[in-house]
């Protein structure tokens, strides 16, 4: 669990705004049939 501390709170909103962005984009294509 060491990598985990070393992690700052920048890291883990960079990871969290990824995450959702590309949650977003999933639900942006199941949405709409192309």
């Amino acid at each position: 669990m060491a990598l985990l501390k070393k992690m700052d709170a920048a890291t883990w909103v960079f990871f969290f705004i990824l995450i959702v962005a590309m949650g977003m984009v999933v639900i942006a294509l199941t949405s709409h049939p192309y």
